[in-house]
Parts: C-alpha cells; structure tokens; sequence
C-alpha cells in the first residue's frame, strides 16, 4: 500500500502486480499511478491478481468513498473534478508536449504492438509466464490460460495477429519514430509537469523500456537514447 501527497477521499486503487521496476505490469495502471503521483493525490494501493469486482471488467480500477469507478480516462477526469485539478494538466491538448493523435495511436495500436511481443512473440513468452508465477499458484494457473486466451483472441480477431511478425515489427519501429521525432523537434524531455498525453504514451513505452525480453520493439526502445532518456525522466519525475 502506497501513500502520496494529499487528496479529499478515500481514495483506493486496484491493479494488476507489479512487474519490471513499475508498480504494475499494465500499462493502464502505470499510467494511471503516474498521474496520481504527479498530480499528489493520496490513495492506497491495492494489488489485485484478477479483475473481480472491477466495475467494467478490466484494470486497473477505483474505489473513492466505497464508490468504485473504473476506465483509466474516466478515473482520471473523475479524480481531476473531484480534486479541483486545473484543466490544463488533464487537457488532452498541450502545445508543449504531444497532439492527442499520438495518445490515440499508443494506446490502440501500440499497445497491441506490445501485447503481441509479450504474449506471442517467443522471446516474451517466457517473461510474462515469470509474472503471472509471482501470483498464488491456484490464481496463477488460471490467470495464465485465460489471460493469453482473452488476448490473444483479441489480437486475432482485430486481425492484428495476421500481419505476421515483420510487419508488427516495422509498425512498432513506424510508431516509435514519430514519437522520437516529436521528442526531438519540440526539443522536450518531459515538461515541467507532463500532460496527460505523456502519461498515456509513458504508460504504454514503460514496460518494454523496462522488461528483460529481448523481443525486437523492447530492444529498439532500449537502443534509443532519446526514448530511454524520455521514458525514465517522467518515471523519475512521477516517483515511480
């Protein structure tokens, strides 16, 4: 259980376990605990191997006042009104950081980018099997089975999985170049207080930034300066 900075409620936060130096190995939840953190809000964190009493199903989610919320962004606005937080650190828009484009394209395709190479790709295999064994045996063995289903049906049915290996490869290169190149051309390492179009690409860049798979996107990522410099300077700046 963790506590940060100060708040109004009662504030609890459930996620997945904590994995690769982060607080949890979804990068919904890094996102989420880094905003939190950033912005100085309290709560209480709570690990929690499944998504029981999630109210929509998935992690992370939030209980304020016993009243559970759930979705990172509704979560968010919902903490940012309830906290008085300006809309300018919550605003989706920040002519000194990044468009919302870049939000979007992390979120929904690079995220698959980084499903796939943690539970298809051979070399993340064995990395996602080593956190799901962190859990009680009982859990483990079934968050296994029915994690890699749920998402791997996912990624076929999206018609992900089809493009095959190389061309997951070059849109994962594709997408991480655009982001070095807003990096560079807006010469920012991170502002002063990070939108939260930052946090959103930091949740989803974390994890391969940080795991030890060797698959081909996570050692790009670790090969470029600019985004392993760019990544642990909001994570230092988000205490995490």
């Amino acid at each position: 259980m963790v506590s940060n900075g100060v708040t109004m409620s009662d504030l609890t936060v459930f996620t997945y376990p904590p994995a690769w130096r982060l607080p949890s190995a979804c990068p919904f939840a890094v996102k989420l605990l880094a905003w939190l953190n950033l912005n100085g809000l309290s709560y209480c964190h709570v690990v929690h191997d499944t998504v029981e009493g999630a109210p929509t199903g998935s992690s992370p989610w939030i209980e304020v006042d016993g009243v559970p919320v759930g979705e990172t962004d509704e979560i968010i606005a919902f903490l940012a009104d309830l906290n008085n937080i300006p809309a300018s650190r919550n605003a989706d828009v920040d002519q000194h950081a990044f468009t919302p484009g870049l939000k979007r394209t992390f979120e929904e395709q690079f995220h698959k980018v980084m499903e796939y190479e943690m539970l298809i790709h051979p070399l993340g295999i064995p990395g996602f099997e080593a956190v799901i064994a962190r859990q009680p045996a009982a859990i483990a063995a079934v968050q296994k089975d029915r994690l890699r289903h749920r998402l791997r049906n996912y990624l076929d049915d999206c018609g992900f999985t089809g493009l095959g290996p190389k061309k997951i490869e070059a849109l994962g290169r594709t997408i991480l170049g655009r982001l070095v190149d807003v990096i560079e051309r807006q010469q920012i390492i991170g502002g002063a207080h990070p939108s939260i179009v930052e946090l959103s690409v930091f949740g989803q860049l974390a994890p391969l930034r940080n795991w030890p798979m060797r698959t081909p996107i996570a050692e790009h990522v670790k090969s470029s300066t600019v985004l392993c410099r760019w990544c642990d300077t909001i994570q230092e700046r988000c205490r995490m």
